[in-house]
């Protein structure tokens, strides 16, 4: 083979790479966004709300991580059966890789809820900022089971050639998340801080989140709702 078609044969292959890479490594980029948002936000709130979520985050992130490792093996599964042109395999490989999801979702969500408390008791964190970190725990255990069959969905979709889709996923949900995020946090009284009068009044009687009491607390302005 010459230089000059091993050069051309290259650039070939490169864009076709690039053209499945670059997204995925914008998706990963995205999602590490909305941890960084998080940790902003939380640290914004106070610096006890900053701790509870980064103790939080070292009990289900490992979770997560081991979870998205095993369900990742589906795609270079999909990707071999497509390449070689047998189709008719990838439909069962999907529908195990969903049972495993399935599985391995309910049992973190289950060990993430139950396990909180007394992993924080035997390490000796602080009161404050156990109660905290195991209300948000508890809060974050159900979305485990959707991130496991999100990752099945995503890891078929990357074995299809499909990498976009991952990507436009994960940027909506990063703009999604900071919204939500400080509507959780501040309730209908930050909305009225940023938006003024042009506040609506569903909007201004939103509730804020108080783990501490694990209730929902409205804005004081709206008495008659209390």
């Amino acid at each position: 083979m010459s230089s000059s078609s091993l050069i051309q044969r290259s650039r070939v292959e490169s864009g076709q790479l690039s053209r499945l890479a670059l997204p995925i490594l914008g998706a990963q980029l995205a999602q590490a966004g909305m941890s960084t948002v998080d940790v902003l936000m939380a640290g914004q709130a106070s610096a006890t709300d900053l701790a509870a979520v980064s103790v939080g985050a070292s009990l289900w992130v490992p979770l997560m991580l081991f979870m998205t490792g095993t369900l990742m093996g589906l795609t270079p599964i999909v990707a071999q059966h497509l390449g070689a042109t047998r189709h008719g395999a990838i439909r069962p490989a999907v529908h195990q890789a969903l049972w495993v999801a399935l599985t391995l979702g309910l049992m973190s969500a289950t060990l993430l809820y139950l396990l909180a408390e007394p992993i924080f008791e035997f390490m000796a964190v602080p009161v404050e900022v156990s109660g905290l970190s195991t209300s948000y725990l508890h809060a974050v255990a159900p979305g485990l089971l959707g991130m496991a069959l999100y990752q099945t969905l995503r890891a078929f979709s990357d074995g299809m050639n499909h990498t976009r889709p991952a990507l436009l996923i994960s940027l909506v949900g990063l703009l999604v998340n900071i919204p939500c995020n400080y509507l959780l946090i501040h309730g209908g009284e930050g909305a009225t801080a940023l938006l003024g009068s042009a506040t609506p009044g569903w909007l201004q009687a939103l509730p804020h989140w108080e783990p501490s009491a694990a209730v929902w607390r409205l804005p004081l302005r709206c008495g008659s709702c209390v």
